[in-house]
């Protein structure tokens, strides 16, 4: 990887800013990927506090180890999001002070053509975050059932009506196996009315591949279980930044913590990226970030 800096860190200054981190605290970046909230999480810990990494992608970790060897208060864990409270119980891991849930694409990741995660450059239809599991894109579109597929599209990817799109799909791997993203693409173009608007065009492939991604790595249960154990990951007036990056992922923070008596939002509104970053970083557009406090109310 010759990139020295593959992720650049969205709505950096306004999750600190809400997170107050303290120099002797035990921080977990549940979403480390390529590192670039966790070095800001390091200069702001001394040698008493700890930051913990976890993702499942072994490219990211290996990028990170490399990254912070330098550093003694930083652990590495390979595992997904959802398993904080395995750690917390197995590994004997002490619970958070501050967590931080970065669950977007880092720019190496839809960069790099062999990943698959974007429909912008020719790639197999991969999508997978732990380049162990079994289920790939292509896998789903080959194999899963049209009730399936037509579920993934319309809750995952939000779209409408893709009954024409699931037809297709099902009539092409009957006699093909899906090689590349091209052969999906295709399929897209044949089975919606763009009216010669690319705008239109290009949001019917994003929302497509959306959906894919999602099942592919099973990300809206993962957020669930999480969202379900943040009690027992956080210390009293511990603190959780999300960072999301569609709809979905937001709604379901949204509604799962405002059902939740011990958390509290500590800003009005969601926060947005501002117009000087999305000059210096268009993937921060879509950014939602919120940031809670969670309060036992046992230990008040």
């Amino acid at each position: 990887m010759t990139n020295k800096h593959p992720h650049i860190p969205i709505l950096c200054n306004e999750i600190f800013d809400y997170l107050e981190i303290k120099k002797g605290e035990h921080i977990i970046d549940a979403t480390i990927g390529f590192g670039g909230h966790s070095e800001h999480v390091l200069k702001h810990l001394d040698s008493t506090g700890q930051l913990s990494g976890i993702d499942q992608d072994q490219e990211a970790l290996k990028y990170v180890k490399d990254r912070f060897k330098h550093h003694t208060n930083i652990t590495f864990f390979h595992t997904r999001f959802s398993k904080i409270r395995t750690l917390i119980n197995e590994k004997k891991l002490k619970k958070a002070d501050k967590i931080i849930i970065d669950l977007g694409l880092s720019s190496y990741q839809l960069d790099q053509q062999k990943r698959g995660f974007s429909y912008l450059q020719t790639s197999p239809l991969d999508m997978r975050m732990n380049q162990q599991a079994q289920t790939s894109a292509a896998s789903i579109l080959e194999t899963e059932s049209s009730d399936y597929l037509t579920r993934i599209l319309t809750e995952f990817g939000e779209i409408k009506n893709p009954s024409k799109l699931v037809a297709a799909i099902i009539q092409f791997r009957k006699k093909n196996t899906f090689k590349s993203n091209e052969d999906l693409k295709n399929l897209i173009k044949k089975s919606f009315f763009f009216n010669n608007n690319r705008n239109i065009f290009l949001r019917h492939y994003a929302q497509v591949f959306q959906a894919l991604r999602i099942a592919v790595n099973n990300e809206l249960d993962e957020l669930d279980t999480l969202l379900n154990t943040l009690p027992n990951l956080l210390n009293n007036h511990g603190r959780i930044a999300f960072l999301s990056f569609h709809s979905i992922e937001d709604r379901k923070i949204k509604q799962a913590l405002k059902k939740h008596p011990s958390f509290k939002m500590l800003h009005k509104h969601v926060i947005r990226a501002k117009q000087d970053e999305i000059k210096e970083n268009r993937r921060s557009k879509p950014a939602k970030l919120r940031v809670y406090e969670f309060t036992n109310s046992e230990n008040e």
